[in-house]
């Protein structure tokens, strides 16, 4: 068996939210991005390079070895720790009193093993569970950890030269804000799968996961990737407790009744068997409800109730219970591990009370280089140009109105070569056409009037110097906003405007002429 690790570099917010209930104008996205998610990103990757000169279906041997057969398992991304290293969830029977909760540093009691005191009762101790959703252990520290979210408000509109119109409708993203890092890891069973993987994974590949990707959303880069035979992905700590073996859940688990196949909330059908005893002193549980969303399909995937990261079960310490549990340790356990569902560790941490800090991930959060700052700056700049450019020509495209047209023929030829100037970057291609066209048809353009002229004169002032266009939207006046490129600029974007005004003005024409 091996193992990739690499970090997940976040370029921009990345939503993926979870499927199930909630507000509907809301996304909420996940902690952390999921494993199935990765998996995807992968087999995108995979089907535009790997296999690019090979058709590929599910049953392709290669193809299911690294995606479908559970033989290649993609687990989890969750925040890197200050010490370069991935977190795991928090346990859900990790306590504080209530009043301590929001210092950087506070004691925590791990209530698999703590039983209240006299003196707690009598002090009516309230006890309220760690919300830092991530940690990081060591022999001499515990730390904790919360990722940044970025909320952005956005607005859906059916039509959007309207901003009266009564469709619209406001909505809310909660991502996982850029500039954050992630660390994953990949167990790879097969060598061939490893050597595939391998030219997938390489550093500085650049992938798109989550939703909403033409918005500026779900771009990731692949960093420090490394190939290692072995990988601890938790390191037990003071793990001598003989009395007690304690599973903790590191993913999200799907467990299913073996007769029924309904979803359970327990594991402990899991372990039962011949000669293994198992009984259960006390679980610290939360359940919820698990779904994806399948591009190809355009839809949702069946929704499954889970036992979620962090859950804690204990049990009576039994020899063959243990044994069962090693051996279900290194595949993990349940439905979906491909997934990255199902990990569990043993015994992994038997203090009582102990102190833990909440870090901060900015800490680790690897600065944005000046290049990719100034495109991302160059990207939102653009979008704000273009949005207010669209809105005037838009306007204008609903009041310019041909009188006494040519015929549709000659309108179609217009269209055509207006579409090829904008494809070659050459306006000429329209001026040398209006030229050498045959009088008759040239007769009829001199006909057609559009506002003060005809409408020869309007496209030969218009692909003379397409910078007139600013002038014939009424769009002089918009300045470029602060970080716009000179790639991006009004004037290297005069031959496209006026192209899309010719183009859909023409357009209008020969639909009215129709009817």
């Amino acid at each position: 068996m091996k193992v990739f690790t690499f970090d997940v570099k976040l370029l921009d917010p990345v939503l993926v939210n979870q499927l199930a209930g909630g507000d509907p104008n809301s996304a909420i996205g996940f902690d952390y991005i999921p494993g199935s998610v990765i998996r995807g990103a992968l087999i995108n990757q995979y089907l535009n390079q790997a296999a690019k000169n090979k058709d590929v279906d599910a049953c392709d041997d290669e193809f299911r070895k690294l995606f479908l057969d559970g033989s290649t398992k993609y687990l989890n991304a969750y925040p890197t720790s200050v010490r370069k290293k991935r977190t795991v969830p928090t346990p859900i029977s990790w306590f504080s009193k209530k009043g301590d909760e929001k210092g950087s540093s506070r004691n925590v009691w791990d209530h698999v093993t703590y039983e209240a005191t006299d003196k707690d009762r009598d002090d009516n101790v309230i006890w309220l569970q760690v919300s830092e959703p991530f940690c990081d252990l060591t022999d001499d520290s515990v730390s904790v950890y919360s990722p940044y979210k970025r909320v952005v408000m956005h607005t859906s509109r059916g039509d959007s030269s309207n901003t009266s119109n009564s469709d619209s409708n406001m909505f809310r993203y909660e991502a996982l804000d850029s500039g954050q890092v992630m660390s994953a890891a990949v167990i790879v069973k097969e060598e061939e799968c490893a050597n595939v993987l391998s030219q997938l994974l390489k550093d500085d590949v650049i992938l798109r996961v989550g939703k909403s990707h033409l918005t500026g959303y779900g771009r990731i880069k692949i960093l420090n990737t490394k190939l290692k035979d072995y990988w601890d992905e938790y390191i037990p700590i003071d793990n001598e407790e003989e009395e007690l073996i304690s599973v903790t859940l590191l993913s999200d688990t799907i467990i299913r009744d073996q007769v029924s196949g309904s979803c359970l909330s327990d594991i402990k059908s899991l372990l039962e068997g011949p000669g293994i005893t198992v009984n259960e002193i006390k679980k610290f549980v939360h359940t919820g409800i698990r779904g994806n969303f399948n591009r190809t399909w355009n839809l949702p995937t069946p929704q499954n109730h889970t036992i979620l990261a962090g859950s804690v079960f204990v049990y009576e310490y039994n020899e063959g219970l243990l044994s069962k549990l090693k051996e279900l340790e290194l595949d993990g356990i349940g439905d979906k591990k491909v997934e990255g569902f199902g990990r569990i560790a043993l015994n992994w941490y038997n203090e009582d009370d102990f102190s833990v800090k909440k870090e901060s991930v900015e800490e680790n959060v690897l600065q944005v280089s000046p290049i990719e700052n100034h495109d991302f700056i160059g990207r939102v700049s653009n979008r704000l140009l273009r949005s207010e450019l669209d809105r005037e020509l838009l306007k204008r495209i609903k009041e310019i109105h041909v009188i006494s047209p040519p015929s549709n023929s000659q309108l179609s030829g217009i269209r055509y070569r207006a579409r090829a100037a904008f494809a070659e970057n050459d306006p000429s291609l329209v001026k040398n056409y209006l030229k050498n066209m045959r009088k008759s048809g040239s007769d009829q353009l001199e006909k057609a009037k559009v506002g003060n002229s005809n409408l020869k004169e309007w496209l030969e002032l218009l692909f003379s110097d397409p910078t007139t266009i600013w002038t014939t939207m009424n769009a002089s006046s918009i300045s470029c906003p602060l970080g716009v490129q000179e790639s991006d600029s009004k004037d290297k974007m005069a031959l496209e405007y006026a192209v899309r005004l010719v183009d859909n003005v023409l357009h209008k024409t020969q639909k009215e002429a129709k009817k």
